[in-house]
């Protein structure tokens, strides 16, 4: 019965430290695209931009060749409100990226080592029963 437990412990440890690992090195995996995903973000919110200008320019070429004030000022009102949407999400998701993930990294890692420790000390006692 002790060599059942002896081996149920070491092999408990190894898992644990198989997963404790795998947390610390979820940084070295994803990190990378977190700065991928990052600069296209950035793009994302500067082409935004520019579409917003690009529209705002028709709209005003539209005024010139004699559209209405109010028609054009309802169309640029409308772009202004599409492109504030689109900046608001696309900087949410910034802020996700640059603020969050290193946070979420650093539980991870912590959460990583514990379970690591906890693994090691679990196949020490597993070699000391059996």
């Amino acid at each position: 019965m002790l060599a059942i437990l002896a081996k149920a412990l070491i092999v408990t440890g190894l898992t644990l430290d198989i997963v404790g690992v795998c947390l610390l090195a979820y940084d070295a995996l994803h990190g990378v695209g977190r700065h991928f995903w990052l600069s296209n973000l950035d793009k994302y919110l500067q082409d935004a931009a520019r579409q917003r200008d690009v529209e705002i320019a028709i709209w005003e070429r539209m005024k010139s060749r004699g559209s209405s004030e109010g028609y054009i000022s309802r169309l640029k009102t409308e772009t202004e409100q599409k492109y504030k949407a689109s900046q608001d999400r696309i900087e949410s998701r910034i802020r996700d990226w640059r603020y969050k993930y290193p946070k979420k990294v650093s539980i991870l890692a912590f959460r990583g080592l514990l379970l690591a420790a906890i693994g090691f000390l679990l196949q020490i006692v597993g070699t000391i029963l059996s």
